[in-house]
């Protein structure tokens, strides 16, 4: 049974089977072995941590290693191992697809069966384990070194040599197959000679090839060009649709302000309305309140000593009215006109007629409006005189009437005249 040069340094992995052991050795090498069987491998570096224990694998003593960073099983037999001179297992296992395993060592010398303590055990019984010293220990560490260095040289060699005979292979196998080539060639030639094919018929061959590809180009071309015009034709029809789009849009902008400035003017027309009606109310509210305060002073007047004859007669009052008056009724004039204009324009736009020139201009009914206010010569009766009978002067009264249609006019033109399609 083969054996270790030391025990002392063998440490359990841990593994299921406990009757197998690993002793750690010098130069990186490790040493897995079965104490039942004595059975021992030998492999350089990595951690030694195992998928699975050694394990018997079919008959003869056969083992099987799992290498836990590569999990490249390592197949070796005992039975075979002495005598196997030429490494035929190793071949076998070499060519088997186990790449990168470690492969079993070539024989040992005496010398290194001596060394290792391997020689001489013959004997059944193990001996007394005695102390090594550790020079003899670095000692056998590089004479393993030594011998697995060959045997990783050897390895290489033979993967090299294996490489080249692939190649070897190989370039002898495209040799062949241009060969074959050729001889297909050279056939098809005689063949083509047999059949008596001229230099003439390969170029007309060519030139109808020729012919046929110019004639692919030429349609080419036309698609082409017929896919551009229709891509223009729509990228025209596209610029005038998004020009119609945008004209429609400016459109109803426009629609918009426009109608945004009728609303506008509407809005100030009625305004303007408003505000003539209310200058209007506010006008004859202070008509008639001068219309009380002259009938208190005219009844003031009128006294039982006037009537007797004790006072002097009443002075003649002035033909022209007073100034506040006369422009208040001129106010109210203007007022009145707008007022009749405007209702004018409306009925005769809901009709269709067009509005006269001038609303009013021939008779105003406020021309006679301040008649009574002051008293005609000669008009001395002793009951006192009502506004309403008081007759103005007619050069008074032509001037009212000069003046109001003048200011009807500009009334009506700065109202009514942009405005009258609204009404």
């Amino acid at each position: 049974m083969p054996t270790t040069p030391n025990n002392s340094n063998r440490t359990s992995t841990g593994s299921a089977k406990s009757t197998t052991s690993v002793t750690q050795l010098q130069g990186g090498w490790k040493e897995v072995k079965d104490e039942v069987t004595g059975d021992c491998y030998y492999y350089l570096g990595g951690d030694v941590r195992w998928d699975k224990p050694v394990e018997a694998v079919g008959g003869g003593g056969a083992q099987e290693v799992y290498d836990s960073p590569y999990k490249s099983p390592y197949k070796y037999d005992n039975d075979d191992y002495d005598d196997n001179d030429d490494y035929d297992d190793y071949d076998d296992n070499l060519g088997s697809g186990l790449g990168g395993a470690v492969p079993e060592p070539p024989p040992m010398t005496p010398q290194q069966e001596t060394r290792l303590g391997l020689g001489g055990m013959e004997d059944e019984e193990e001996e007394e384990e005695e102390d090594v010293p550790i020079s003899y220990l670095v000692e056998t560490m590089n004479d393993l070194e030594n011998h697995w260095e060959s045997v990783k040289k050897y390895t290489e060699d033979r993967e090299k040599g294996r490489r080249k005979l692939v190649l070897q292979q190989r370039r002898l196998q495209k040799i062949e197959m241009e060969e074959k080539e050729n001889e297909l060639l050279m056939k098809k030639a005689e063949e083509e000679k047999k059949r008596g094919v001229k230099r003439a018929a390969q170029i007309a061959a060519a030139r109808r090839l020729k012919e046929k590809e110019e004639k692919e180009r030429g349609l080419r071309e036309e698609e082409e060009k017929e896919r551009r015009k229709a891509k223009i034709e729509e990228r025209e029809k596209e610029r005038e649709r998004l020009e119609e789009v945008k004209r429609a849009r400016e459109r109803k902008a426009k629609e918009r302000e426009l109608e945004e400035g009728k609303k506008a003017e509407r809005e100030a027309v009625y305004r303007e309305r408003e505000r003539l009606r209310v200058e209007k109310e506010k006008l004859e509210k202070e008509e008639r309140r001068e219309k009380l305060k002259q009938k208190e002073k005219l009844s003031r007047a009128a006294s039982p000593k006037r009537e007797r004859g004790e006072l002097p007669p009443q002075p003649e009052r002035s033909a022209s009215p007073k100034p506040g008056l006369k422009k208040a009724a001129s106010v109210v004039v203007a007022a009145k006109a707008v007022a009749r204009s405007s209702s004018t324009v409306a009925v005769a736009n809901k009709r269709g007629v067009s509005r006269p020139s001038k609303v009013g201009a021939a008779h105003t009914p406020t021309s006679s409006r301040h008649h009574g206010h002051r008293h005609g010569h000669g008009h001395h009766s002793q009951d006192p005189p009502t506004p309403e009978k008081k007759v103005k002067p007619e050069k008074e009264k032509e001037k009212e009437k000069e003046k109001a249609p003048k200011k009807q006019e500009k009334k009506e033109e700065t109202i009514t005249n942009p405005f009258a399609h609204l009404f």
